[in-house]
């Protein structure tokens, strides 16, 4: 597994459409690339859930694009990429870079 940590040059939060039409809005926790996908990845938490450092934090991960200003989530479908995704999430905590 490699991966590479980027620091957060992007957004420091992201809303995101939720199943009832509104909007919920999540802190950005970091993003890294994986040299096995050749994909970029992006950790999201909910909002408030960052500043409650007492509860675990429900962390999110997507893919991510970049188009200008704007950046497009893509869920992770694959098994085999979710695997290198939460190794590099677990690596990253341990070594707390997140």
């Amino acid at each position: 597994m490699k991966g590479n940590q980027q620091k957060p040059e992007l957004v420091e939060y992201i809303e995101l459409d939720t199943a009832d039409g509104g909007k919920e809005k999540f802190q950005v926790v970091g993003y890294f690339d994986l040299e096995e996908t050749g994909k970029k990845y992006v950790l999201l938490t909910h909002e408030d859930a960052i500043h409650d450092e007492e509860d675990e934090q429900d962390i999110f991960a997507y893919r991510y694009y970049e188009s200008g200003d704007e950046i497009t989530l893509e869920e992770i479908d694959s098994e085999k990429e979710w695997d290198l995704v939460e190794e590099t999430l677990e690596t990253l905590i341990e070594e707390e870079l997140i």
